[in-house]
């Protein structure tokens, strides 16, 4: 009895079942789900737990996996349990979703043992993992990408929705679970397609883990503690970078999202890596994406990259912008829009992105340092507002010459889906000359409180679309 014994001490420790518990049993009829239902059966009356015995046919074996599927239903009958079960074409899921076949049909089983979880009002869903399937996923993770080294293996418990996985032989091996089954006297199923090496995990299973068992017979126990320590560093970590990402603030731009770059760049490489997640998990709301190691090793390489603006293509309608010192997540196409108006004036003229010109008319000057605000003599009328276009100057106070406005933009640092919308203001009195760049920079004005009693004082409302954007010289 040293197998109950273990597996009660771990279920305890971990505080995976309690009393007055409805536990949905994932049961594929193989000796370790088996195992794992008789055990559970045996102390059902005892803890006052019902059981449910939940089972999916991928439909990938034609009859063997029908015969699977009414082997677990036979063994509910012998045992007195409800029998939860369904068939579904994982093959033609494939080819509908476009990805691989494991994580199609660990999606279909997750979605049936969830809906089995609220039909019965569960609080716990048990499966069957072991220590030989812990060293394999942490194996197969560390030869490709994980996204935290705290997510290296299985977890003994993680929430989902209405309730939680346990999963109570996380402390015993497969040959333990094995010899326990043999002690029952059952016959579990065998799986055919476990024999095939066109399988990742059976390559790993067939291959590796054997030869480490040959160099360590404990290897096993070994890559369970180290999981272990690292779940634990990596939940110790984790707070931290909750706590930071509490600590920055997220501005809301038109269609996007910013931080302060040097505020993020204060945190270690360690802290950035996991407060990136949390950025993008709190904006997965707005568009699901892959948060993914690779993805977060771009963006941290995107930060430290010399040049003052560039960008990541995650897809065409989702891009990251480091743009000076503001990193921008932008969930919309950029949409370019050319346009120009005729200022009304006394009154107001509303622009196709929601920007607004007040205007109305004032007796004296006032040099106000306000950058949306502009005084002009009315001898400037008529004025129009449009949006940069190549080749634009402005002549600037305390320079002689003009300034194009590309370098105006670039100056101010004003990000790069925002610059050929700008709106710039025009006095048809003088060749069209470009006196205001609203929120930036006001034209040199040769003699203004010369020009006579009345000026036209001009406001600029900002839109959300100008909202987030912080200029140099505030």
């Amino acid at each position: 009895m040293l197998f109950e014994k273990k597996v009660w001490l771990f279920i305890e420790s971990q505080n995976l079942l309690v009393e007055n518990e409805t536990i949905v049993v994932g049961v594929s009829g193989s000796v370790d789900s088996l195992s794992l239902l008789y055990f559970l059966a045996k102390y059902a009356e005892k803890m006052k737990w019902c059981l449910i015995v939940a089972h999916v046919d991928h439909m990938f074996r034609g009859e063997e996996s029908q015969k699977d599927y009414e082997f677990v239903e036979e063994h509910c009958k012998k045992l007195g349990l409800t029998f939860e079960g369904t068939h579904i074409n994982v093959s033609e899921l494939i080819l509908q979703k476009g990805k691989n076949g494991q994580q199609v049909s660990r999606e279909c089983r997750y979605t049936f043992f969830q809906e089995i979880m609220h039909k019965y009002q569960a609080q716990k869903l048990a499966l069957a993992h072991h220590l030989d399937d812990q060293t394999e996923t942490m194996l197969m993770n560390l030869t490709r990408e994980v996204s935290r080294p705290g997510k290296l293996g299985i977890p003994v418990t993680r929430s989902i929705k209405g309730g939680k996985v346990v999963r109570p032989f996380l402390c015993v091996t497969k040959k333990e679970i094995e010899t326990r089954c043999d002690e029952f006297g059952l016959i579990p199923r065998v799986d055919s397609s476990n024999a095939k090496l066109t399988y990742t995990r059976n390559r790993f299973r067939k291959n590796i883990v054997p030869l480490l068992k040959k160099e360590n017979p404990k290897v096993l126990e070994h890559f369970a503690s180290f999981n272990k320590l690292l779940s634990e560093d990596d939940e110790f970590i984790l707070e931290l970078a909750k706590a930071e990402f509490d600590r920055l603030t997220i501005e809301k731009l038109q269609g996007s999202y910013s931080i302060d770059l040097n505020a993020f760049r204060k945190l270690k490489t360690s802290l950035q890596r996991r407060v990136l997640p949390l950025i993008l998990t709190s904006l997965t709301c707005l568009k699901p994406f892959s948060i993914s190691n690779v993805n977060i090793g771009l963006i941290l390489t995107l930060i430290e990259d010399s040049r003052p603006s560039i960008t990541i293509q995650v897809d065409e309608n989702f891009h990251i912008i480091k743009s000076f010192e503001r990193l921008l997540f932008c969930f919309e196409p950029t949409i370019f829009s050319s346009y120009e108006e005729s200022l009304l004036v006394p009154g107001e003229t509303v622009l196709l992105n929601g920007d607004v010109i007040l205007t109305e008319l004032i007796t004296g000057f006032n040099n106000v340092e306000d950058l949306n605000e502009f005084h002009i003599p009315v001898e400037l009328l008529p004025l129009k507002i449009r949006n940069k276009v190549d080749g634009d100057k402005i002549a600037l106070p305390n320079l002689s010459g003009r300034k194009k406005l590309k370098k105006v933009l670039l100056e101010h640092k004003v990000p790069i889906f925002l610059r050929n919308n700008w709106p710039v203001v025009l006095t048809d009195r003088l060749s069209e000359e470009i006196i205001w760049m609203p929120n930036l920079v006001k034209a040199r004005l040769p003699n203004v409180e010369k020009q006579g009693d009345i000026f036209v004082k001009l406001t600029f409302l900002t839109s959300t679309y100008l909202g987030g954007f912080k200029n140099g010289n505030s």
